[in-house]
């Protein structure tokens, strides 16, 4: 709770030297993007983390206290890989689905790990959730799920694409690799920004999954339209946003240990300010109790299951 409460209170910081530095006060509005990614079947926090962060019921506290506080202003959003990049529990990775699905986010790219199980349980552990994609389709050329979505958050139309390249797939399992193609990444971005400003959304969000260096600013030069590349990448890995002209590019770190909070501000319809934080998932955050029960009885419901 105290780094949720530092977070607020840096905003609330900046939005009074904005509104002591404007004549206009009234027309400042704020977006909230929480966005994760990279969790790799972490249900609770990660053994290898020496500070014991993560854990899906604590990411669960964090989204309803920034909801609590902005209200429908919030958008939430998912850059890809909820599973492991092995195979370890089909039921394990329905429950991580399960519960995103009640955090209630708006969009979850699939990435090259979503298929560790087969591109069949996908559809099935995904069936609940907004997912997006561009460029992903099965081996008969049908897509996997839709380009783009678009959602209404308070003022604000947001549209939100999903994106992997061919570096990140190249590291799936050989189930996923023979089960799933991809679109070539930029012919299907470019098409799918086509078809998304015919609707006139105000910002524009791309999910990416990739292993090339330096992709987030390639796309954020081609593609100006883009507001904000939510991505995987270490490199984006920063509190202060990386900035590639008008376009931010973010990443909340591996392992589910961080969940991101970006808040924009605008005044009309111009960003005059952007505000990012990564909040540690800690044992000081209080884990969402439906969420923590439902954890619960999963692990106990393994450890009365017969050994094979």
């Amino acid at each position: 709770m105290l780094m949720q409460k530092l977070g607020v209170r840096a905003w609330l910081g900046i939005l009074l030297l904005l509104l002591c530095t404007t004549t206009r006060a009234q027309t400042l509005d704020t977006l909230v993007v929480l966005y994760t990614g990279g969790a790799y079947g972490y249900l609770e926090a990660c053994p290898c983390s020496k500070e014991n962060l993560g854990g899906l019921a604590r990411r669960f506290s964090v989204v309803n206290q920034t909801r609590a506080t902005f209200g429908e202003k919030v958008v939430l959003v998912d850059a890809g890989n909820q599973f492991s990049a092995y195979p370890k529990s089909t039921a394990e990775a329905m429950l991580i689905t399960k519960l995103m699905s009640q955090m209630r986010y708006n969009a979850c790219n699939l990435a090259e790990n979503d298929f560790t199980y087969g591109a069949h349980f996908t559809r099935t552990a995904f069936a609940e959730l907004p997912t997006v994609s561009a460029n992903l389709c099965d081996t008969a050329g049908t897509a996997l799920t839709v380009p783009y979505r678009v959602v209404q958050a308070g003022h604000w139309r947001v549209g939100i694409l999903g994106l992997l390249t061919e570096s990140a797939l190249s590291s799936a399992t050989q189930t996923a690799q023979r089960e799933v193609r991809l679109i070539a990444p930029l012919d299907a971005l470019s098409h799918a920004l086509d078809a998304l400003l015919r609707e006139e959304p105000d910002i524009i969000i791309l999910l990416l999954r990739t292993q090339d260096i330096h992709y987030e600013k390639f796309l954020a030069e081609k593609f100006p339209q883009l507001s904000v590349i939510v991505s995987n990448s270490e490199d984006l890995i920063t509190e202060t946003p990386t900035q590639f002209g008008h376009c931010l590019a973010l990443s909340a770190g591996p392992d589910g240990e961080y969940i991101g909070r970006l808040m924009l501000i605008f005044k009309g319809r111009e960003r005059v300010a952007a505000h990012n934080e990564r909040i540690a998932l800690s044992p000081k955050i209080a884990s969402d109790k439906s969420a923590q029960e439902m954890i619960q009885a999963f692990k106990h419901a393994q450890k009365r299951k017969p050994k094979p």
